[in-house]
Protein backbone atom coordinates (compact mmCIF):
# COMPACT_ATOMS: atom_id res chain seq x y z
CA UNK A 1 0.00 0.00 0.00
CA UNK A 2 2.84 2.12 0.75
CA UNK A 3 4.63 1.68 -2.55
CA UNK A 4 1.23 2.84 -4.61
CA UNK A 5 0.88 6.02 -2.65
CA UNK A 6 4.48 6.80 -3.11
CA UNK A 7 4.06 5.90 -7.33
CA UNK A 8 1.16 8.41 -6.47
CA UNK A 9 3.34 11.22 -5.61
CA UNK A 10 6.37 10.46 -8.27
CA UNK A 11 4.30 10.12 -11.18
CA UNK A 12 3.23 14.03 -11.31
CA UNK A 13 6.81 14.93 -10.80
CA UNK A 14 8.24 12.74 -13.26
CA UNK A 15 5.46 14.11 -15.68
CA UNK A 16 6.26 17.66 -14.61
CA UNK A 17 10.17 16.92 -15.62
CA UNK A 18 9.44 15.82 -18.96
CA UNK A 19 7.01 19.44 -19.94
CA UNK A 20 10.05 21.33 -18.82
CA UNK A 21 12.50 19.50 -20.94
CA UNK A 22 10.55 19.78 -23.85
CA UNK A 23 10.16 23.89 -23.05
CA UNK A 24 13.88 24.37 -23.66
CA UNK A 25 15.45 25.50 -26.37
CA UNK A 26 19.44 25.85 -27.51
CA UNK A 27 21.07 28.51 -29.10
CA UNK A 28 24.66 27.45 -30.12
CA UNK A 29 26.41 30.66 -31.21
CA UNK A 30 30.47 30.58 -32.02
CA UNK A 31 31.27 34.11 -31.74
CA UNK A 32 34.13 35.11 -33.82
CA UNK A 33 36.37 38.61 -34.13
CA UNK A 34 33.05 40.86 -34.89
CA UNK A 35 30.58 38.72 -35.29
CA UNK A 36 27.82 36.45 -34.04
CA UNK A 37 27.27 33.17 -36.14
CA UNK A 38 24.83 32.68 -36.67
CA UNK A 39 23.19 36.29 -35.62
CA UNK A 40 19.32 35.72 -36.64
CA UNK A 41 17.30 33.53 -33.75
CA UNK A 42 13.76 32.54 -32.85
CA UNK A 43 12.68 31.62 -30.07
CA UNK A 44 8.77 31.13 -28.33
CA UNK A 45 7.96 33.56 -25.61
CA UNK A 46 8.33 32.90 -22.28
CA UNK A 47 10.78 29.36 -23.53
CA UNK A 48 13.65 28.42 -21.21
CA UNK A 49 16.81 29.25 -23.39
CA UNK A 50 20.25 27.50 -23.22
CA UNK A 51 22.72 29.54 -24.58
CA UNK A 52 26.01 27.93 -25.95
CA UNK A 53 28.70 30.60 -26.91
CA UNK A 54 32.06 29.29 -28.44
CA UNK A 55 34.55 32.34 -28.65
CA UNK A 56 36.85 31.29 -31.63
CA UNK A 57 38.57 34.48 -31.04
CA UNK A 58 41.59 35.75 -29.03
CA UNK A 59 39.38 38.84 -27.43
CA UNK A 60 36.37 38.68 -25.19
CA UNK A 61 32.79 38.92 -25.98
CA UNK A 62 29.16 39.63 -24.56
CA UNK A 63 26.32 38.28 -26.18
CA UNK A 64 23.82 40.90 -25.00
CA UNK A 65 19.88 41.03 -25.34
CA UNK A 66 18.32 44.51 -24.86
CA UNK A 67 14.61 45.13 -23.80
CA UNK A 68 12.10 45.57 -27.06
CA UNK A 69 12.77 49.06 -28.55
CA UNK A 70 15.75 49.45 -26.95
CA UNK A 71 18.82 51.05 -28.24
CA UNK A 72 21.92 51.47 -27.23
CA UNK A 73 24.63 54.74 -27.49
CA UNK A 74 27.77 54.67 -28.91
CA UNK A 75 29.93 53.82 -27.43
CA UNK A 76 28.31 50.84 -25.41
CA UNK A 77 29.03 51.21 -22.03
CA UNK A 78 27.50 51.61 -18.40
CA UNK A 79 25.16 54.37 -19.28
CA UNK A 80 23.15 51.31 -21.48
CA UNK A 81 23.04 48.44 -18.09
CA UNK A 82 19.49 49.45 -18.03
CA UNK A 83 18.26 48.74 -21.35
CA UNK A 84 19.57 45.17 -20.99
CA UNK A 85 17.42 41.65 -20.60
CA UNK A 86 19.81 39.40 -20.51
CA UNK A 87 23.74 39.15 -21.25
CA UNK A 88 26.47 36.35 -21.03
CA UNK A 89 29.93 36.99 -21.47
CA UNK A 90 33.09 34.17 -22.90
CA UNK A 91 36.74 34.43 -22.52
CA UNK A 92 38.82 34.06 -25.42
CA UNK A 93 38.83 30.21 -26.50
CA UNK A 94 36.21 29.18 -24.24
CA UNK A 95 32.90 27.91 -24.27
CA UNK A 96 30.34 29.10 -21.86
CA UNK A 97 26.40 27.71 -21.32
CA UNK A 98 24.18 29.67 -19.48
CA UNK A 99 20.07 29.89 -19.21
CA UNK A 100 17.63 32.66 -19.57
CA UNK A 101 13.94 32.94 -20.18
CA UNK A 102 12.68 34.21 -23.40
CA UNK A 103 11.37 37.69 -22.84
CA UNK A 104 7.34 37.41 -22.87
CA UNK A 105 5.99 40.02 -25.18
CA UNK A 106 6.44 38.79 -29.13
CA UNK A 107 8.58 41.22 -31.55
CA UNK A 108 12.30 41.54 -32.32
CA UNK A 109 14.95 42.09 -30.00
CA UNK A 110 18.55 43.58 -30.33
CA UNK A 111 21.60 41.76 -29.37
CA UNK A 112 24.96 43.56 -29.14
CA UNK A 113 28.21 42.84 -27.92
CA UNK A 114 28.93 44.62 -25.42
CA UNK A 115 32.66 44.92 -25.44
CA UNK A 116 34.01 48.26 -26.31
CA UNK A 117 34.53 48.70 -29.89
CA UNK A 118 32.82 45.66 -30.97
CA UNK A 119 28.98 46.89 -31.75
CA UNK A 120 30.55 49.48 -33.58
CA UNK A 121 33.01 47.17 -35.50
CA UNK A 122 29.18 45.36 -36.36
CA UNK A 123 28.78 42.74 -33.74
CA UNK A 124 25.47 42.27 -33.44
CA UNK A 125 22.02 40.32 -34.50
CA UNK A 126 18.53 39.88 -33.56
CA UNK A 127 16.27 37.54 -31.63
CA UNK A 128 12.69 37.23 -32.75
CA UNK A 129 10.27 35.94 -30.35
CA UNK A 130 7.14 34.38 -31.52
Amino acid sequence: MRLYFLWLLLIPLFVLNACASNNNQTLSIDTTDFAFTPNQWTVNAGQRITLKLTNQSGSEHEWVLLKKGEEVTMPFDADDEARIEFESEVEPGNVKISFFPAPDEAGLYRIVCGIPGHLEAGMEGTLNVK
